[in-house]
């Protein structure tokens, strides 16, 4: 994978990602490097227990393609999809020789994917839901094109983080206020990095609950960022053991992740 030259880039949109490339993943220590590697590293590490090598992978919304392309270099089918054709013509600049037989780019809306049915082992939804106004939808066409005993991970953010802006409607709020204007959601995508809701845990698992999805298992990220702005002061062990008294307790657990990602199987 290599990081496009700012010559190369046509747009504000491609310029827009190659910003968040420099903070997230090709720069060095940052607060969003942080927040964003925990998560990388969360979820390529589950793929690669879980996930058969050469298996067919969807990673929906890939915006700079980390994922697909981290996928395709160690052995795996990779379609990087997502709705916006400059998105996806940023992140074909990054691909490599050597990853190029692995990976396929596609614009293509979420909410219908240009796949089979049962025809996809492993589908990555990665804050993505957050940014349609019809994440049921996203979830259903996830679970459509998964074979039976295929891995559907979810990442989002957490709407009852502690933070310094104001906090953003719940799922549960935007349904309901968009009934009391007498009208339905919109089946429409918001743009950039704009959230039109965030999700509480419960709310994911009601999601799910509507599809014959087994949660495996629900990781917490952590916003507290302990190695990188703590590390000078504390032992790294001191501060895994206060990681982990943080996610015992229900109300620190609610405040202090960032977001949350969810491991299900297709039962």
């Amino acid at each position: 994978m290599k990081l496009p030259k700012l010559v190369e880039l046509k747009d504000s949109d491609q310029k827009y990602l190659y910003r968040h490339d420099i903070k997230e993943f090709f720069g060095r220590k940052s607060w969003e490097k942080y927040v964003y590697m925990n998560r990388f590293h969360t979820v390529i590490d589950f793929v690669r227990r879980n996930v058969v090598k050469h298996s067919a992978i969807i990673d929906v919304g890939c915006a700079q393609g980390n994922f697909s392309l981290s996928l395709a270099e160690i052995g795996y089918k990779t379609h990087g999809v997502d709705l916006r054709s400059n998105f996806i013509a940023y992140a074909k600049l990054k691909t490599s020789f050597e990853e190029e037989h692995n990976v396929e780019w596609i614009v293509a809306d979420a909410k219908n994917l240009p796949f089979q049915k049962s025809s996809i082992d492993c589908v990555l939804l990665l804050e993505i839901l957050e940014h349609t106004t019809t994440p049921e939808k996203m979830v259903k066409e996830a679970y459509r094109v998964l074979k039976k005993g295929g891995y559907l991970i979810i990442s989002t953010v957490n709407q009852k983080r502690i933070r310094m802006s104001a906090k953003s409607q719940s799922y549960s709020d935007f349904k309901r206020n968009s009934q009391k204007r007498c009208r339905g959601p919109s089946d429409s995508t918001a743009k950039g990095s704009e959230h039109i809701f965030e999700f509480q845990v419960v709310e994911v698992q009601r999601l799910l609950r509507k599809f014959n999805t087994k949660i495996l298992d629900i990781k917490l990220v952590t916003f507290l960022g302990f190695r990188l702005v703590l590390s000078k002061l504390f032992d790294h062990r001191v501060l895994s053991n206060l990681e982990r008294f943080i996610f015992k307790v229900s109300y620190l657990k609610e405040k202090f992740a960032e977001g949350f990602i969810f491991f299900c199987l297709k039962s």
